[in-house]
């Protein structure tokens, strides 16, 4: 699994710090229907970091990816993180929006 981190990981910023992951999923968008005829964009995405670099992640941390903003959020009922496999892989899943 560290091998896969490893060849497939780019740079992005978590909360202002340099950190590596590896985008995870496909990017989708979905528009959401505001009030009677508005439409919203948004899209989803989660990204594979190692626990070791983000300690405590939160709703509402941003993650920069080339540019693009992304905002940490918590899935209904769940957390906004969850491990990767096992615990032994020290890699962990975080859901985000924007």
């Amino acid at each position: 699994m560290t091998a896969f981190f490893e060849e497939n990981c780019v740079s992005i910023t978590y909360n202002g710090r340099s950190i590596q992951a590896v985008p995870a999923g496909t990017q989708w968008h979905d528009i959401e229907k505001v009030q009677v005829s508005l439409g919203v964009l948004a899209s989803s995405r989660d990204y594979i970091v190692r626990r070791e670099d983000v300690r405590e992640p939160k709703p509402k941390d941003i993650i920069v990816d080339g540019g693009t903003h992304w905002k940490v959020y918590q899935l209904a009922g769940e957390e906004c993180w969850r491990p990767l496999g096992n615990e032994s892989t020290g890699l962990i899943r975080i859901h985000c929006k924007k």
